[in-house]
């Protein structure tokens, strides 16, 4: 499947500022001057350049400048093959089948002790959340301790495709799962005996088991996609699947337990539904960079264990850190299509909070890109793939066949846990008195949470228009109310999003 590169910008203008440091001008000479350097004395955001595709690469721009293009990324790979009957061969995920996107900037992971040592990897299926203490809650933004061990399986967010499929389909499953967390074989390919007896297209049917079981197991990463079977007349014999060898994932163990205690030291399982879903979307938006490095960033083994990886690795990485918690979810595939409108195929995540469900694209919600400097403790986060309906996510996203029956009898329809709705950022019609108080107590909240942007999604069209011209014109003054308060000197850059009505502000201090 061809993959996309997470973006922002849907068919706008970029618009771009930077705050003044010249605090008063003392000739008429000297405002002459600056007008001749920068092609005019223009206030306020400046526009940039209308085939720009990417607003995360920080320029130092003026008035008067124009933003150069930057070059859109993508990244693509391998699609799943089809094959007559007879002796069949499926490839699942694999590495690029093109060119690779740009380089994107990161810090490798930290060399950290392993606070798991007991399995590979911890299983996705979660220990119940204790009882909260009764102590303060801890910041959501401070490192914390994870109240209890995460690596304990238990009952909490039990497999949700897993249930769709029929009772033969099940237990087909449940061998194909049990034998890959045994890894009791040798080389680079399990064989499972299933005796699995088919009452249609036998492809579809072993197709539909398979993307159920890597839908609902983001743990099991070693299971490279790739698989083939055996049947006769009525029966699938037997099913081999391509995997990692067993040395293979020995010596991934340490590294990748380090890198989820780093998540699990910065959750709380005292925390709501809602607050854990919202940090693993900003903790992996942040650590980790959109990168095709071959099979390793199809899976959450690229996200956690290289902090490098494309759209399978990002939905499977933020599924493991849900399940952890006792959060039910699961990986979907389909289309997106993005700004320039190229549809691609995609992964994201189908999430339950509170007993509602909601889609989640934890991939979209990764702002980095070529040329970006972003500081380690910086979340600079795309809020508006976090937790939305079928209608919002279908905006741009498209869920295959497969997933349609995966969700088919669930209903994602609830704005309760959207994050608009929960931050008190969905503005319903312009006011310029609450746009104000909102941005300035956004951007004080961003400093001390060490976030780099403010999201705001508009109730229409015209409000939309609306806002995007009083930030335009009006952001020097509404930081000058909150400039001594945060003691930050502050550069800023706008991304629209027509779509949804959303405007990012970007902060750069």
């Amino acid at each position: 499947m061809r993959r996309i590169k997470p973006h922002l910008i849907t068919n706008e203008e970029v618009l771009k500022v930077k705050v003044g440091v010249v605090r008063t001008i003392k000739t008429v000479l000297a405002v002459l001057l600056i007008c001749m350097l920068f092609g005019g004395c223009t206030k306020g955001i400046d526009t940039g350049s209308e085939n720009a595709t990417d607003t995360h690469k920080w320029q130092q721009i003026t008035a008067g400048q124009t933003d150069p293009a930057v070059t859109e990324v993508t990244a693509s790979g391998t699609a799943a093959s089809e094959v007559p009957s007879g002796t069949v061969t499926e490839t699942g995920p694999g590495p690029s089948d093109t060119a690779a996107p740009d380089a994107v900037t990161g810090t490798p992971a930290p060399d950290v002790s392993s606070g798991i040592t007991d399995t590979a990897v911890p299983s996705a299926s979660p220990s119940p959340r204790p009882t909260p203490s009764p102590t303060a809650k801890p910041s959501e933004t401070a490192p914390v301790q994870s109240a209890t061990a995460m690596a304990t399986p238990g009952a909490a967010a039990q497999p949700y495709c897993r249930t769709v499929l029929s009772s033969g389909q099940r237990e087909a499953y449940d061998k194909l799962k049990n034998a890959l967390e045994g890894q009791q074989y040798s080389g680079d390919t399990l064989s499972v005996s299933v005796n699995y007896r088919f009452s249609g297209n036998a492809q579809d049917e072993i197709k539909l088991i398979i993307n159920a079981l890597i839908s609902d197991n983001p743990q099991l990463y070693y299971f490279l996609g790739s698989w083939s079977y055996s049947y006769n007349s009525t029966t699938v014999v037997s099913i081999d699947l391509t995997v990692m060898t067993v040395q293979s994932i020995a010596a991934e163990k340490d590294k990748l337990a380090a890198e989820i205690k780093y998540y699990t030291d910065r959750l709380d399982a005292s925390w709501s539904d809602y607050r854990i879903s919202k940090r693993c979307y900003e903790l992996l938006a942040s650590r980790v960079e959109y990168k095709e490095t071959g099979k390793r960033a199809h899976s959450m083994l690229g996200a956690f264990a290289d902090r490098r990886c494309v759209c399978e690795g990002f939905a499977q990485a933020y599924q493991y850190l849900l399940n952890l918690y006792g959060i039910q979810a699961f990986t979907v595939t389909g289309d997106a299509t993005n700004s320039a409108g190229n549809t691609e195929g995609h992964r994201w995540v189908a999430v339950k909070l509170d007993g509602s469900w909601y889609f989640t694209d934890p991939t979209w919600a990764n702002t980095k890109s070529n040329g970006s400097v972003i500081p380690e403790e910086r979340v600079r986060v795309d809020y508006q793939y976090l937790n939305l309906t079928a209608a919002d996510m279908g905006l741009d996203h498209e869920l295959d066949n497969t997933s349609l029956k995966f969700t088919r009898s669930l209903a994602f329809n609830t704005e309760k846990d959207n994050y608009f709705v929960r931050q008190g950022l969905s503005i319903n019609g312009f006011s310029e008195d609450k746009l104000r108080g909102i941005l300035q107590s956004e951007i004080k909240a961003a400093v001390s949470e060490g976030r780099e942007t403010v999201c705001l999604r508009m109730d229409s069209s015209d409000t939309f228009t609306a806002v995007k011209d009083y930030i335009s014109h009006n952001i020097y003054s509404v930081y000058g109310g909150i400039k001594a308060e945060t003691g930050k000197e502050m550069q800023f850059a706008l991304s629209l999003g027509s779509r949804r009505n959303v405007i990012i502000l970007f902060l750069n201090y």
